[in-house]
């Protein structure tokens, strides 16, 4: 088993029917995993070798993090969410190898991948390494995307506060808005998604491609919930496409025009 490392699955009681998909694939395909965490609101579930803990009904993303990082005592958090789905196995020489650079050159933070990417653009390598850099300025270079986190820089960063993922991944946004362009010293991306993560849910309904991939691999999805339409997954697509290919200049220009078409933005609700 991996040391100095445990992982946290961050979920909220209105998604419970993708629980039991997320831990029965993450037990799966890595079989001698760290030790695992589930930080609910109020219902509790047993698995075999993983801790579940309530945390309360009124609970944030943000409570029960924090409810995380006090519990938990190893270095490192792999910080993830219930949707996502770990669809192969997974190799523990790339985590073990990935825990040591990190210790090695104080990195705080890696992003294990980027489910909002539809063109994975090569990026410059930290340190000639095989991890990339992350940009100051970079949307979402700091997000909720399946991660490795310092303990205590993940302390510091949600701060005391109640509140939900999307509020966190907002105040990461503006955070990077008018930054000077550089690279992050603390902080590296490692584009191979060694955790070989599948995104479950979106807008509260399951991504289709998803669906398709573990009925490829005969272990279906248990979850009953609702698939997004071919509509609103079209949207979801054209929308992250516009994110990797419109320069930042032409954004606003581009959103004006998308929002004619029935394109909303929910982030300039709180980032305008």
């Amino acid at each position: 088993m991996i040391k100095n490392v445990a992982i946290a699955f961050i979920v909220f009681d209105g998604y419970v029917d993708l629980w039991d998909d997320a831990i029965k694939y993450m037990k799966k395909f890595w079989p001698d995993h760290p030790p695992i965490y589930v930080f609910t609101n109020e219902i509790i579930r047993e698995w075999d070798d993983v801790t579940c803990i309530p945390v309360g009904v009124d609970a944030e993303w943000s409570r029960k993090a924090q409810k995380a990082i006090e519990l938990i005592k190893e270095k490192y958090i792999i910080l993830l969410l219930e949707d996502f789905y770990v669809g192969s196995a997974i190799n523990n020489l790339a985590i073990e190898e990935l825990i040591s650079f990190m210790d090695a050159n104080k990195i705080k933070y890696c992003k294990l991948c980027d489910n909002n990417r539809i063109i994975h653009k090569k990026k410059k390598k930290y340190k000639k390494s095989q991890y990339s850099v992350l940009y100051t300025d970079e949307d979402y270079g700091i997000s909720l995307q399946a991660a490795v986190w310092e303990r205590e820089f993940l302390k510091k960063t949600i701060g005391v506060g109640n509140y939900n993922a999307w509020i966190f991944e907002l105040n990461m946004v503006k955070a990077s808005r008018g930054v000077k362009h550089k690279i992050m010293k603390f902080a590296i991306e490692d584009t191979r998604n060694i955790l070989n993560i599948k995104h479950g849910a979106l807008q509260g309904k399951m991504l289709p491609n998803t669906i398709k991939y573990f009925k490829k691999i005969d272990d279906p999805l248990a979850t009953q919930r609702e698939v997004m339409g071919k509509i609103d997954y079209y949207k979801y697509f054209m929308k992250q496409l516009g994110k990797d290919i419109v320069p930042r200049p032409a954004v606003k220009t581009v959103k004006t025009i998308a929002k004619k078409f029935g394109y909303s933005f929910v982030e300039e609700k709180w980032t305008s």
